[in-house]
């Protein structure tokens, strides 16, 4: 599909790898497991395998013209701790943000920039099931605007809404034991599984 669309247009400017599932996940449960390797195959592997394709055209459209191209990996602010509940979802986009950054360093000093997104919560389809409280909620289309013009400044890393990023990085300093006890007790993602099992 890459190969065909290349073939057409030629090396994309950018290429934004927006693959991704959430729900929620519980290691006790063995039917659980598949929604792990869901969330890995899409989250993860899927981003990867929406890049790959293109990489190769872009860093030679790139050095042949002097322009400098785009990837864009959207990730989430889930990544950067584990939440209970969450388990298969943080993982999945904690190992993103791992590889954006290895594929980063990489490609450091090519025509080819590496932009790592962490949305926390946007409106849309994958929210609008969601029961708890979603601080800082952020429609698509805002989200969108902010996002292209971070990319178009060169910004690596990219925190939408902006100001969620300070909260986050806040959580993440915060010892073991602190933020366990602070999410005790708090709504959680239902289970993926749970209904297929009552049913």
């Amino acid at each position: 599909m890459a190969q065909a669309w290349m073939a057409q247009h030629g090396a994309p400017e950018l290429v934004i790898a927006n693959a991704g599932i959430a729900g929620g996940f519980d290691t006790l449960y063995a039917e659980d497991m598949e929604v792990m390797q869901r969330m890995l195959d899409i989250n993860l592997r899927g981003v990867v395998h929406t890049i790959q394709p293109f990489l190769q055209a872009m860093l030679d459209h790139g050095r042949a013209t002097g322009t400098h191209k785009s990837v864009i990996g959207i990730a989430s602010i889930a990544g950067w701790r584990g939440m209970p509940g969450n388990g298969a979802y943080c993982a999945s986009k904690a190992g993103l943000i791992a590889y954006l950054q290895a594929l980063r360093a990489e490609l450091r000093g090519t025509p080819v920039r590496v932009h790592t997104v962490s949305p926390g919560y946007l409106r849309t389809a994958m929210t609008a099931a969601n029961t708890f409280a979603m601080p800082g909620l952020m429609d698509a289309e805002t989200a969108a605007r902010i996002l292209l013009a971070k990319v178009q400044c060169g910004t690596e890393k990219i925190v939408l809404p902006p100001h969620i990023g300070w909260l986050q990085r806040a959580l993440s300093l915060l010892p073991d034991t602190w933020f366990d006890h602070l999410l005790r007790g708090q709504p959680r993602k239902p289970r993926e599984n749970q209904n297929k099992i009552q049913n």
